[in-house]
């Protein structure tokens, strides 16, 4: 199956974190849906780096908190934000992602601690 016209297979490319030989969750955040949205990465066709899945049970931080740390070559040239659908509690809030040059990906909301967040399709450009 091809995502969209960019050519990312999901069976054969995608990386799921938290599996052996991927990169490992950070701070307490692990998979809110794992039976059907691991949260995996990949880079398609054009060079642009996706991030897609659900986390839960984070620690929560005032700011942000890192989810994973990219590998070298998945890594952008400087500094990307993505927004994202978040859960403070019980309430749906606006999250933003940030996928720092050192690899770290990152979720927060502004005024609210997240305890869940939906990363959807982020697209992130490496060059």
């Amino acid at each position: 199956m091809t995502k969209g016209n960019i050519g990312i297979t999901r069976r054969n490319r995608r990386t799921q974190v938290g599996t052996a030989g991927a990169p490992a969750f950070q701070n307490g955040w692990g998979n809110n849906f794992p039976a059907t949205q691991l949260l995996s990465y990949a880079i398609d066709s054009q060079g642009f780096l996706h991030i897609d899945g659900g986390i839960t049970d984070g620690t929560p931080a005032a700011t942000s908190s890192v989810v994973f740390t990219l590998p070298a070559g998945f890594r952008p040239a400087s500094m990307q934000y993505a927004s994202a659908i978040g859960v403070s509690g019980t309430t749906y809030v606006p999250a933003m992602v940030t996928v720092s040059t050192a690899g770290t990906v990152a979720v927060g909301a502004v005024g609210s601690t997240l305890n869940t967040a939906y990363l959807g399709d982020l697209t992130v450009r490496l060059q």
